[in-house]
């Protein structure tokens, strides 16, 4: 009769299931950061399209102050389409300029001053190195009165 003696190791079946479960679990452990990495990214440009939204709108509002109402080109009525240069290349922000009535209704961003002394000012961002944004990726708006301040 021969005897079978038992022998310390592992059967090939558990080695391939160990390979099994740790590989699902390298795959969830990947997704995660790969999930996680794209947020970020988002967040960062997300966050750079608004310094330059509100960095525009501040110049604009400044330029109305120092200059006035009726004499600043870049408050003229009609839009203005930029893209951006050096480190914000695939942003563009686009500015418009419209009158409204004196109820901050009836946008006319075609006509020139309408005399109403109220204008909307629009900046917009878009990035075009994301696809899954939305566009735009931030949208500002203000109203300005023909007054000195």
């Amino acid at each position: 009769m021969r005897l079978i003696r038992k022998e310390d190791g592992f059967t090939l079946v558990e080695i391939i299931l160990a390979i099994i479960i740790i590989s699902i679990g390298v795959l969830g452990l990947v997704s995660a950061i790969s999930f996680t990495t794209g947020k970020s990214i988002n967040a960062e440009v997300v966050s750079t399209a608004k310094e330059l939204a509100q960095e525009r709108m501040e110049e604009l509002l400044a330029k109305k102050r120092d200059t006035g109402y009726a004499t600043t080109p870049d408050l003229d009525i009609g839009t203005t389409t930029t893209a951006l240069p050096g480190p914000f290349t695939g942003y563009t922000r686009i500015v418009e300029v419209c009158n409204v009535d004196g109820s901050l209704g009836n946008p006319d961003c075609t006509l020139p001053d309408n005399g109403s002394g109220f204008k909307k000012i629009t900046v917009s961002i878009n990035y075009s190195g994301l696809p899954d944004l939305p566009s735009p990726v931030v949208l500002l708006a203000t109203v300005i009165t023909d007054t000195r301040e």
